[in-house]
């Protein structure tokens, strides 16, 4: 392929030591930190380095032709071009109309009512106007509203948040009235094309649960946790409910409505008036991972006033493709700066600008580099100062797991997690996430992380006929089927969900068990700290199966009392993934709610744990 823009060379020359001007709490901090702020393998001195096998390829892109990788088969080259082209098109065009149905629908019904009305009117004889005298509505017009209201009657969102009523008198009403308009109006071709969505509407409504494409939701919304915990229940009691309530009358965006829409337009319009850059000072921690060590990096942002070790300190981890410079990590960080707190964000293995020395880039079961990054932290913070674990989307499955795997090793003292799975597996039946978000993931994890990045590595470990189905994937569970099971060496891609995931270590069959020993010596039942794991029941990327089920062990109420009840559930009905957009022009407010939420739970805890250990010493005395 064309010229390695990741060559260490490269990555080198854009290196900088420590800006001097620091203020002093910040050079104290680093200090102690004690990390470099360059690279290793840009220092002079490569010692670290020296152990590593001179063989592991550079960091950067396939060296391969592309035919190549198809044995010279230029129909087959032809095959993968379209695997990689029409189901991200075909994706991002149905997305679009899912996230505006809600608003075609019922202007399209209007619009026909007023047809319907200029024909049904008198004329100036006193007769009635049934002929098609006037000019006629749009063909296109028609289908769109025809096809949008079937969307409003079939999709689950929006059944979810409409109930199935809504869609359904719409559907049938557009129906009707562009029957009639076609009629009028002789417009035959476009009868035909409505008899045949007609009959389309007709079957998959008649098929069990087929308009949602994956399982409707049946829990209630709220915030579930077990009373019995001292520490749970006096969080609980210090955290203000409206600030974990998220609904209309609260503010949540009105005109947005389903989870596509809360999740899609966010991404895009809060980019209108999305937080400055923090600024970000880079430090490298080496990993004790054997036998594929190497550097993470930690991208810190301190306050205005300077370091301060009085208030928490939030260690972050960012979602699939991500980094520090998305959105709701910016606008997360410029928060908690504002009120004096110092944020840290672990750029997993290979992601954003950072290069991979070793065979071993990020997958979302490895562990071992959240615990260093955090006992890092916690080495050098004051006793009493929070370190509080912030996760969102793939950055979340990684930290709940991280605090169910260590249990009572973890080094962090709180968590909040921001729409992650619990249970990853569940994703591999979640259709309507695969066929209609996963692809335009995929495409991007493929094309800039895997291929255009790791190439080099991906091509040394897998055969001609693993890339080209890493190519032809069009989803993430595809991709993660190759680049996540085949070469970091696990059996399947069941097997790589459920070792990222905080409940991977239960068999699924034991889910319908009414009972909390299904969780006895599992990792679940080992959260040491208060976990609180956010998320909406119309998330449309990670559904709300991941998180919980309706029956048996998964039941939130049951859920929450595994082990010592650590593990907090809050599920809002509404709020799509990583966005929960608030007022009418939710740039304003960027994603104030998901971090302000993590914000207060944080404050909860810290008031939480000075409270009882205040009450423990009066009692000793």
């Amino acid at each position: 392929m064309a010229n390695n823009e990741w060559s260490i060379e490269a990555f080198c020359s854009q290196q900088d030591a420590l800006d001097g001007s620091l203020q002093p709490q910040n050079s104290v901090f680093l200090e102690r930190l004690g990390l470099s702020s360059l690279h290793p393998v840009c220092e002079s001195n490569q010692t670290y380095y020296g152990s590593f096998n001179e063989d592991v390829p550079p960091v950067g892109p396939l060296n391969m032709d592309f035919l190549e990788i198809h044995e010279g088969s230029p129909l087959q080259g032809v095959v993968t071009y379209c695997y990689k082209t029409f189901p991200a098109l075909l994706s991002a065009c149905t997305l679009w109309l899912l996230l505006f149905a809600g608003i075609i629908a019922p202007l399209g019904c209007m619009f026909l009512m007023k047809v319907s009305r200029q024909q049904s009117s008198p004329t100036s004889t006193g007769t009635l106007n049934s002929t098609n005298t006037g000019s006629p509505p749009s063909a296109a017009l028609i289908l769109m509203t025809v096809v949008s209201s079937m969307v409003l009657m079939l999709d689950q969102l929006y059944v979810h948040d409409f109930g199935s009523s809504y869609g359904t008198t719409l559907f049938a009403f557009s129906f009707v009235m562009s029957l009639r308009a076609c009629n009028q109006f002789r417009m035959w071709r476009v009868q035909g094309y409505l008899v045949i969505l007609g009959l389309f509407a007709l079957v998959w409504s008649l098929l069990p649960n087929q308009h949602s494409l994956s399982e409707p939701v049946s829990v209630n919304e709220g915030l579930y946790y077990d009373a019995r915990n001292p520490m749970i229940q006096r969080v609980v009691s210090l955290w203000d409910p409206v600030t974990r309530t998220y609904s209309p009358e609260l503010g949540a965006t009105p005109w947005m409505a389903t989870g596509d829409a809360r999740t899609g337009l966010p991404f895009v319009l809060n980019n209108v008036n999305a937080a400055a850059f923090p600024n970000w000072v880079r430090v490298w921690l080496p990993t004790t991972t054997s036998p594929d060590p190497d550097v993470l990096a930690l991208d810190i942002s301190f306050p205005e006033e300077g370091h301060s070790p009085s208030t928490p300190v939030y260690l972050v981890f960012h979602g699939l493709n991500g980094g520090n410079n998305e959105g709701y990590i910016r606008d997360l960080t410029k928060r908690r700066n504002k009120a004096g707190s110092t944020v840290v964000v672990m750029i997993a293995r290979g992601m954003m600008d950072t290069p991979v020395r070793s065979w071993s880039f990020f997958h979302a079961a490895r562990l071992s580099d959240a615990h260093d990054a955090s006992k890092a932290l916690r080495r050098v913070l004051d006793p009493s100062q929070l370190l509080v674990g912030v996760g969102y989307s793939m950055g979340a499955i990684v930290l709940n797991n991280y605090v169910a795997h260590y249990g009572p090793r973890v080094a962090l003292d709180a968590a909040f997690t921001v729409s992650g799975a619990l249970d990853a597996r569940y994703q591999l039946q979640d259709e309507r996430s695969r066929n209609l978000w996963q692809p335009l993931l995929a495409d991007t994890l493929k094309t800039r992380l895997l291929i255009n990045k790791h190439g080099r590595k991906i091509q040394e470990r897998l055969t001609n006929a693993d890339l080209v189905q890493l190519m032809r994937a069009t989803s993430v569970v595809d991709t993660d089927k190759v680049s996540s099971t085949v070469y970091h060496g696990f059996d399947t891609v069941e097997s790589y969900y459920a070792a990222m995931s905080a409940l991977g270590d239960i068999p699924e069959e034991d889910y319908y068990k009414n009972s909390t020993m299904v969780a006895s010596g599992k990792k679940i039942s080992s959260v040491s700290i208060p976990l609180c794991v956010l998320h909406a029941l119309d998330d449309p990327i990670a559904s709300w199966r991941t998180i919980v089920s309706s029956e048996g062990f998964m039941r939130p109420e049951r859920l929450t009392t595994s082990g010592d009840g650590n593990l907090m559930l809050l599920l809002t009905k509404r709020g799509g993934h990583v966005g929960w957009p608030l007022g009418w022009f939710s740039p304003n407010r960027q994603w104030e709610f998901m971090n302000e939420a993590v914000a207060n739970f944080a404050d909860a805890v810290a008031k939480a744990k000075g409270e009882l250990e205040t009450e423990e010493c009066s009692a000793e005395n």
